[in-house]
């Protein structure tokens, strides 16, 4: 199937979780006609659209929990979900949008063994985080998050460790139909969750073709890992957890 413009998706263990960008999202639906697959961030209600994805995978209970940093004036009242109204899991201050997200990491890390957020943040075309990209990912790792990571902005962001979490600022484009540089650099970021709860991850570059993150190969890799690498210098992040 072709995903809609702004996919970002994390495949843990065999279960695949999509979560949409907040422009396209209120729009999906049913529409995938994919059972196998489940869609984060949209909901009926503010319950639902807060309420983790929850997973075992080989014994270890995960829980994962999709929401948006960018909307607008307008949509922050127009497309956040409330008591009563569909809409998007909001990760802003206004309508109460920011404390319920850390209240739901909170219930979350009380019930999961490993905390996943991904979120729809970031500003177009930028590689580096903003201000409130690296605050939000701080609330959230205070609230317990273990895993934190999403995009927006089209690009590949920095990736590393604040303190023992994970968090990745920008994984670019999965499926987007661009041809050009730097549009086109993608790839998959594998974290490995010991049973200690230590993590470790992996950054598998990737390029899009004909719109579809392919594999890259070769002597290519080498290069594209270091050009990974180096967007951490803006982060703040660590290489290696912090303890």
């Amino acid at each position: 199937m072709r995903f809609p413009y702004g996919t970002a998706a994390l495949v843990i263990g065999i279960v695949a979780l999509v979560s949409g960008a907040a422009v396209v999202a209120r729009n999906w639906g049913d529409a995938a006609g994919r059972p196998d697959l489940v869609f984060a961030t949209f909901a009926k209600d503010h319950a639902e659209a807060y309420r983790p994805h929850v997973t075992d995978i080989h014994g270890r209970r995960v829980a994962v929990i999709g929401a948006t940093q960018v909307l607008d004036n307008y949509a922050t009242t127009a497309w956040a979900a409330g008591p009563n109204r569909a809409g998007l899991a909001s990760a802003k201050v206004e309508r109460d949008g920011l404390p319920r997200l850390l209240n739901a990491v909170r219930n979350a890390d009380a019930d999961a063994d490993t905390v996943v957020v991904m979120l729809h943040w970031g500003r177009h075309n930028t590689t580096c985080p903003q201000a409130r990209q690296q605050q939000l990912a701080a609330q959230l790792r205070e609230a317990g998050a273990d895993i934190i990571v999403g995009g927006n902005a089209h690009r590949l962001a920095g990736g590393g460790y604040l303190g023992d979490t994970v968090v990745n600022y920008g994984l670019g484009n999965l499926v987007l139909w661009v041809r050009r540089e730097p549009a086109v650099t993608s790839g998959v970021l594998a974290v490995t969750i010991e049973p200690d709860d230590t993590t470790s991850m992996t950054w598998r570059p990737a390029v899009l073709r004909d719109g579809v993150a392919t594999s890259v190969q070769g002597p290519a890799v080498e290069p594209a890992l270091a050009d990974w690498e180096r967007l951490r210098g803006c982060t703040d992040l660590a290489p290696a957890p912090q303890t």
